[in-house]
């Protein structure tokens, strides 16, 4: 049994619950599990290798409920603990014992943005809430393939740095149209089975790359609020350098990207443009309007051509 197989025992145990018999575990001495328990193997193996370890008295509480914080320590233990920046993610885990194990899962993020152990929405983690067994067989597929994901495609570098629960600084490499960066919103529940909708927003005065990492989550809330209509939509915020061409150019790219890569519905991908990202949407519209289902035109002003609008018929609100 290696480690990682060890590690998935363990938390099974956890969170299926056991029979307490009292006794001693081989060579572990915790009164409440027995040597003839199915799981005092693991058990022993997880303490051994300092992953684990009992809740007091003796005792290792084989029925206790796992937290979902405790989850994320035994991981974090298994990785060797590794340096963590605080990556902003969560706001319930701020100065907190389980906090560096916790930024690490979710700064982990080979998996598109989906991390190791996700949050529960607007920037929670819920720390001490437990574990379902659902979220235990995430957690556990995610953790035991972590280290047999793919290398990132050379087109696109992720970030690791969280704002509002988007992921930044992503940038897509594209061959024609350079580097474009952007932050992503994607919610627990995506694993890429279902098709999930696409809302794209675009920044407006204020909220450029060069004006900061993420200024543009930071400052506008079209991202966050399109969360509350739909729970199973991922919310695109690209960053773009102006509000012209090139900028609705780099949209379009990196809309073609996301379409072609993730499990999108085509009939629910939604554009919204406000102030100056308003002029660069109906740019966007020009060039690629059968891309969505609908564009929301918010404070701004119409800088494209309307004809190939109203030969898609796309909707313009």
């Amino acid at each position: 049994m290696d480690l990682k197989q060890a590690i998935s025992l363990a938390l099974s145990l956890v969170l299926a619950g056991a029979s307490a018999l009292y006794a001693l575990a081989a060579g572990i001495n915790y009164d409440d599990v027995p040597a003839t328990a199915w799981y005092a193997g693991a058990v022993t193996y997880v303490t051994e290798q300092g992953l684990m370890s009992g809740t007091g008295g003796g005792r290792f509480s084989p029925d206790a409920p796992m937290t979902r914080a405790m989850l994320a320590a035994i991981l974090y233990r298994n990785e060797g603990q590794p340096p963590v920046v605080d990556t902003g993610a969560f706001s319930d885990v701020k100065d907190s014992w389980y906090a560096r194990a916790v930024n690490w899962a979710a700064a982990n993020d080979w998996a598109r943005a989906n991390g190791i152990i996700s949050g529960k929405g607007n920037n929670r983690f819920d720390p001490k809430g437990s574990a379902t067994r659902a979220e235990a067989a995430t957690i556990m597929r995610n953790y035991l393939t972590m280290n047999t994901q793919p290398e990132s495609p050379a087109d696109i570098s992720f970030g690791n740095e969280y704002i509002r629960g988007f992921q930044f600084d992503n940038v897509l490499h594209d061959q024609n149209e350079g580097d474009i960066h952007f932050g992503m919103y994607i919610p627990e529940g995506y694993d890429g089975t279902k098709p999930y909708a696409l809302f794209v927003t675009l920044p407006g005065y204020g909220g450029l790359y060069f004006q900061g990492v993420g200024v543009n989550i930071r400052t506008e809330d079209f991202g966050i609020e399109a969360q509350k209509y739909n729970e199973e939509m991922i919310v695109l915020a690209p960053q773009l350098s102006d509000w012209n061409m090139t900028s609705a150019r780099q949209t379009v790219a990196l809309v073609r990207y996301v379409l072609a890569h993730y499990s999108i519905d085509p009939d629910k991908v939604y554009l919204e443009g406000y102030s100056g990202g308003g002029e660069t949407g109906s740019l966007v519209m020009e060039l690629a309007p059968e891309l969505f289902t609908a564009y929301l035109l918010v404070s701004s002003q119409w800088d494209g051509d309307l004809a190939p609008v109203v030969a898609s018929r796309t909707p313009v609100y």
